[in-house]
């Protein structure tokens, strides 16, 4: 107690003055920091964790766009967002686009240049060895012309195409068999009658090749392509025939009318030998001579 009573009495303003001052300078700037708000470059880089801020005192604002990431949220907040939420009203309806091309149906005749493909396809349980099956098929619209050319792949080196991208030149009707079991003879063709051409159709016939109850089937594919020149094509064909045969038939007149002449003369010849048989030799040089 007496020393604190010697220290009391040794006090005076400017003691206490220059202690104050004495602490400020040794602190290194400490009050005048608590002069200014703090920044980011006055906190050490990790060294804030979640314990240093208060509940609920960040907001969105406080966050960079972006800067969270799906691993950094909390299972509730995934939980919630990978919920779906429920329909919303229907939008108003779009303008009409404009109208698709026209398709070909079967009463409307192929457009020229225009392929049409389909495919075939028969099966059977086999009654007896050889048993012959046919299959009709149709073209998906009217032929530019009766069908005249169907045939496999196999038998015309024009359908150059495959089964599983069948193609045929214009006018002709190529087939391509993809896969058959127990199958034999196999022929595609066009029906004998015109209505059937003209309408298209055409066939496969085929015949099976192994014991009764046994399975056969074949599977493939065709194409058509129209020809604008196909009917013009025929008619000028016939027209072609029609003119050889009758240039033939005008050169075998001529050299019927040429034979006609010598065996008239001949018959002369011979009327005359038996008059004057001296003369026959004669006669018969001079008439070929003339021939």
């Amino acid at each position: 107690m007496n020393q604190l009573r010697a220290l009391r009495s040794r006090l005076t303003y400017a003691n206490v003055v220059a202690t104050i001052c004495l602490v400020a300078i040794v602190s290194g700037g400490t009050a005048v920091a608590a002069t200014r708000l703090l920044t980011g470059a006055d906190i050490k880089s990790s060294s804030l964790t979640g314990v240093d801020v208060k509940n609920s005192s960040l907001t969105g604002p406080d966050v960079k766009n972006a800067s969270i990431a799906e691993a950094g949220l909390a299972r509730a907040v995934k939980t919630q967002l990978a919920k779906v939420g429920a329909t919303g009203p229907a939008g108003p309806a779009g303008t009409t686009g404009p109208a698709g091309a026209r398709g070909v149906s079967a009463w409307v005749k192929i457009p020229v240049g225009t392929t049409v493909t389909g495919n075939f396809y028969d099966y059977c349980l086999i009654r007896a060895d050889n048993d012959p099956h046919v299959v009709n098929l149709q073209l998906h619209g009217l032929p530019t012309g009766a069908l005249n050319d169907v045939n496999f792949s196999t038998d015309d080196p024009l359908c150059t195409g495959t089964g599983p991208a069948p193609t045929a030149p214009a006018g002709r009707v190529c087939m391509y068999l993809d896969s058959s079991t127990n199958v034999d003879a196999i022929v595609g063709r066009e029906w004998a009658d015109i209505p059937s051409r003209l309408r298209g159709s055409f066939y496969v016939s085929w015949t099976d090749n192994a014991i009764a109850g046994f399975p056969a089937e074949l599977y493939g594919s065709w194409a058509y392509t129209a020809w604008a020149d196909l009917q013009r094509r025929h008619h000028a064909a016939g027209n072609a025939d029609l003119a050889a045969v009758a240039h033939t038939r005008r050169q075998l007149q001529a050299l019927e009318d040429v034979w006609r002449g010598r065996l008239e003369r001949f018959g002369d010849v011979l009327a005359d030998h038996a008059v004057h048989p001296a003369s026959t030799r004669a006669d018969i040089s001079d008439s070929e001579s003339h021939t």
